[in-house]
C-alpha cells in the first residue's frame, strides 16, 4: 500500500467525521439544553437519550441507506444519528447535577426565569456538557467507522473504514492492521489535540481546575 493512500483515506474520514460531529454538536446541544431547562420534560427525555446510546452504530446504517441511499450522505446520517444523543444526554445530566443549593443562590440573588438559566443553571451544567461532547466524539468516529465498513462493497468513496473492510475481503493482515492502527491514531488525536483542551481552558476558566505552572 502506497501511503498517499493511508492518508487520503484518513482525510476522508476525518472529514466526514468532523463534519457529522458539528451537526451533532448543534443539534444534540440545543436538544439537550432544551430538555434540560425544563424538568418534567427531562424526566421522561432523559431515558430515551440514554437508551439511544446503547443502540449500535450499525443499527443505524440499513435506515440511512435506505433514506439517503449509498454514499457520503448517508454515513453524515449515521454519525449525526450516533453522537448527538450522547451530546445531548452531556448536557441534560449537567442539569441533573446541579446542586439546588447552586439554584437556591441564583433566586436568593434575583435570578427569575430565563435569567436564571441563563446566568446559573447553564454554567452549571458546563462540565457535564463537556464530558458529552468526548463521550460524543467517541461515538461519532465508531458510527463512522460502522458506516464504512458496512457500505464499503458499494461505495466509491474513500475512508479508514472503506480501506479495512477492502483489506479484509483481499486477506492483507499488514493493510488490516495499518488501518485498525490508523482509526485508532485518528480518534485518540482528535480527543488529545482538541477536546481535552477545549474542556480544560473552559474549567481553569470556571475556576473548578487549577490552570497549569
Amino acid at each position: 500500500m502506497h501511503p498517499a493512500e493511508l492518508i487520503s483515506a484518513a482525510t476522508a474520514s476525518i472529514v466526514r467525521a468532523v463534519a457529522g460531529f458539528a451537526l451533532a454538536v448543534v443539534l444534540g446541544t440545543v436538544v439537550g439544553f432544551a430538555v434540560g431547562a425544563v424538568r418534567p420534560v427531562r424526566r421522561v427525555v432523559s431515558p430515551l437519550l440514554y437508551g439511544f446510546q446503547a443502540l449500535p452504530a450499525a443499527a443505524l446504517v440499513p435506515f440511512a441507506l435506505l433514506w439517503f441511499d449509498h454514499g457520503s450522505a448517508a454515513m453524515y446520517a449515521v454519525v449525526v444519528a450516533g453522537s448527538a444523543p450522547a451530546i445531548a444526554a452531556g448536557a441534560v445530566t449537567g442539569f441533573d447535577h446541579t446542586s439546588p443549593a447552586v439554584r437556591q443562590a441564583g433566586v436568593a440573588l434575583g435570578a427569575r426565569g430565563v435569567t436564571l438559566l441563563r446566568r446559573v443553571l447553564l454554567p452549571a451544567a458546563v462540565p457535564a456538557y463537556l464530558n458529552g461532547l468526548k463521550g460524543g466524539w467517541a461515538f461519532a468516529w465508531r458510527a463512522l467507522m460502522s458506516a464504512e465498513l458496512i457500505v464499503a462493497a458499494t461505495t466509491r468513496d474513500g475512508g479508514l473504514g472503506v480501506l479495512l473492510s477492502r483489506a479484509g475481503r483481499h486477506g492483507d493482515l499488514p493493510l488490516m492492521i495499518t488501518s485498525v492502527l490508523a482509526i485508532l491514531a485518528v480518534g485518540l488525536l482528535v480527543e488529545v489535540v482538541a477536546l481535552e483542551p477545549l474542556e480544560r481552558r473552559v474549567l481553569v476558566r470556571r475556576g473548578l481546575v487549577a490552570a497549569r505552572a
